[in-house]
């Protein structure tokens, strides 16, 4: 189950790399403690869309501490990141 997920990537201090929006809802609204989760954006798409993005959200590894939601989205050849850091 994802909140399993969420929980063992905690213990172990692990990031979660994922386009399945249900673990930032999980965060959120069962307020879940997590080492960090990045959210790539559009979802469902196969994995090497996301490649790009990922490696611009890896240059900038130093932000991804514990505690931080990472959203990666890309349109075309645009990429957006939004780093938000959850406080619980």
């Amino acid at each position: 189950a994802d909140a399993d997920i969420i929980k063992n990537c905690y213990s172990s201090g692990q990031i979660i790399i994922t386009q399945d929006n249900d673990f930032g809802k999980i965060i959120f609204t069962k307020s879940v403690p997590f080492f960090s989760i990045i959210y790539l954006r559009p979802g469902h798409l196969d994995a090497g869309f996301h490649i790009p993005t990922l490696k611009s959200i890896l240059k900038r590894k130093e932000l991804i501490i514990a505690g931080t939601l990472v959203i990666g989205s890309r349109k075309d050849d645009k990429i957006k990141i939004r780093i938000k850091q959850i406080q619980f």
